[in-house]
């Protein structure tokens, strides 16, 4: 199904809704599963929660049943349990697969119409064919990173880092140094790609110097739309007018702050630039940072959450 939030992924949040038994496993039944609540689940549906800590079962929803157990023991047990034999598929299936062929279908028509500054999914859609399958990556918050999220597939268990619980936004970029780190550490050689806007790199843009000091490598991508494009989208969706308040920023080159700090990296503009940039980027023995120019759209996670307060 590709990144299971419902928020993000219309495929995931279609089976959700028809779903009628869940099973959790150690991932907190939180806002971002909307406290277990009917704006994402059947009023009908039954739960299975599997957690470590205690604590976490039944904390916002009532179970039909509670595992505390270790995740991978429980999985094994349920494997053994299923035992060897090859369960007939069910038309259930075939549905899954419709919502996720046509969630695919949808991804690939934003930006059909051809416009600059770039629409964010033309961008990943051409990141994604850049990137070698073995990087990892550190997501922001915002909608440029979470259109990055709903495009590019999570490949590598430990290798997709986002905010946590707390929603901790602008902390790609020092995640990412602590991945590499941990690369170094590891010698495996893998290059870390940190994912963020404009707006959240402001938190941390100085850690651009710590990722040249210790010599770590990542690639930095900013979504610059010049502003804080899930906030502006969410103020003008709920006043109905193009006014907002605190959102707009300057389209900083932060491929020259980069620079500054004895990094290396470039702007991009266009769709042809990224593969490029990218291979320069991947080849580059300091920390590079891609300036990507593109334009402010609602990603699905902002068109959810608007769709949420409408009602």
């Amino acid at each position: 199904m590709g990144y299971a939030d419902p928020a993000l992924n219309y495929a995931v949040h279609s089976a959700f809704r028809e779903a009628d038994l869940f099973l959790v496993i150690g991932k907190r039944i939180d806002y971002r599963l909307a406290m277990g609540g009917t704006r994402l689940f059947p009023a009908a549906a039954r739960f299975i929660q599997i957690d470590l800590h205690a604590e976490e079962l039944g904390l916002n929803r009532k179970l039909d049943v509670a595992l505390c157990c270790d995740a991978r023991a429980a999985l094994e047990a349920l494997t053994e349990a299923a035992g060897p034999e090859v369960w007939p598929e069910r038309p259930w299936l075939q549905e899954v697969r419709s919502f996720r062929s046509a969630w695919r279908a949808r991804l690939s028509q934003y930006g059909a119409e051809d416009e600059m500054p770039m629409h964010p999914a033309v961008f990943f859609r051409e990141l994604n064919a850049a990137l070698p399958v073995e990087v990892l990556y550190s997501w922001d918050g915002g909608d440029f990173a979470h259109w990055g999220r709903a495009s590019l597939p999570a490949r590598h268990a430990g290798g997709w880092l986002r905010l946590g619980p707390l929603g901790t936004i602008g902390s790609s970029l020092p995640n990412s140094l602590a991945l590499q780190l941990a690369q170094h550490v590891g010698q495996t050689g893998r290059k870390i790609v940190a994912i963020t806007g404009d707006g959240a790199l402001g938190f941390y843009l100085a850690e651009m110097d710590t990722a040249v000091r210790h010599k770590l490598p990542i690639v930095l991508i900013v979504g610059n739309d010049a502003g804080w494009g899930l906030e502006r989208e969410l103020q003008s969706a709920a006043t109905g007018s193009a006014a907002t308040v605190a959102c707009e920023l300057q389209s900083a080159r932060y491929d020259l702050v980069m620079k500054a700090f004895g990094g290396d990296g470039e702007t991009v503009e266009t769709p042809e630039q990224v593969a490029p940039a990218v291979a320069r980027a991947l080849a580059s023995e300091v920390p590079y940072c891609l300036n990507v120019k593109i334009r402010g759209v609602r990603s699905p996670f902002t068109e959810w959450q608007i769709a949420g307060k409408k009602k």
